[in-house]
């Protein structure tokens, strides 16, 4: 019998392993699936425990890694740690550059309302931001969002938000990563601009970018296209 490898997922703000739930279940029969760590006071701290995690389970060395957006700045920190433990890298709707200015304030804000007993009414308005025109149209995505949100909680969103307000640029180090490289975008992605994906694509050496039709939760809102293109990747 073929051992199975590792495939590490690691999730977004507000998002629980269930934004995962369409690729765990396709992949589970060739990967041991691993979900990554999304909460700490920063994002070194949360890609140390997601290797810590990896070495608990005693299943091997070498993994294949994946993110969404916060969970992809957690994998280039991981990428950083320990490069050559890192069999192939997916990164979902993300970037590798600091967070500006203008983003800061806005999260400041958002932690304000959190720390203010808002919490419920400050997640009702992330499908806005996060789903595509066409996604937002869906009960079942909009209730999985909400269902993610209030599981992560107010406490555990404040400190990704600290987390994601404080993380390093990572732009200078993308021409190290050596191993193979998916890249996936949303078309309809409002808070990744598709720009910044195709500087990852520039930078890092023989990725290969797909513009998929969804917004910024691709792995959910576009499900069996993402699936389909970590298959192909993988194999």
């Amino acid at each position: 019998m073929i051992e199975k490898q590792n495939l590490v997922l690691i999730s977004g703000l507000l998002c629980t392993d269930e934004l995962w739930e369409h690729q765990a279940e396709r992949l589970g029969d060739d990967f041991n699936i691993i979900y990554g760590v999304n909460d700490a006071s920063s994002i070194e701290e949360m890609a140390q425990q997601t290797i810590q995690h990896i070495d608990s389970l005693e299943q091997g060395e070498c993994f294949h890694l994946a993110g969404l957006s916060m969970g992809g700045y957690i994998a280039l920190e991981i990428m950083q740690q320990c490069p050559k433990r890192v069999k192939t890298l997916s990164l979902l709707n993300t970037t590798a550059h600091s967070c500006d200015p203008k983003t800061i304030s806005a999260r400041h804000q958002a932690i304000r309302l959190a720390e203010q007993g808002r919490f419920e009414a400050l997640i009702s308005a992330f499908p806005g931001m996060w789903l595509s025109d066409k996604s937002r149209q869906s009960k079942k995505l909009l209730a999985l969002e909400k269902r993610m949100a209030l599981a992560v909680g107010p406490e555990c969103y404040i400190r990704q938000q600290h987390a994601i307000m404080a993380r390093k640029d990572y732009t200078s180090t993308l021409v190290d990563i050596q191993c193979p490289t998916l890249l996936i975008a949303g078309q309809y992605d409002r808070l990744i601009q598709q720009a910044q994906m195709e500087n990852l694509a520039r930078c890092i050496h023989s990725a290969k970018l797909h513009l998929i039709d969804s917004g910024h939760v691709s792995s959910i809102e576009a499900p069996e296209q993402v699936t389909r293109l970590m298959m192909e990747f993988l194999s």
